[in-house]
């Protein structure tokens, strides 16, 4: 699976591509995730996990 991280910088520099990201992991019923998260350096991705969790 490729690194979240690096799919999530790519698809913000695409038309529709951030959309389609959180639509994509949305739509799982589960998402895991480990501690490595719990310190996010980049406000993106605490962006980007904060409105998956809300989804």
């Amino acid at each position: 699976m490729p690194d979240r991280e690096e799919v999530w910088a790519n698809a913000k520099h695409k038309t529709g591509g951030r959309e389609k990201f959180l639509r994509k992991y949305a739509a799982f019923k589960i998402l895991m995730f480990d501690e490595g998260l719990l310190d996010l350096s980049d406000e993106s991705l605490r962006s980007m996990l904060f409105e998956l969790i809300e989804r």
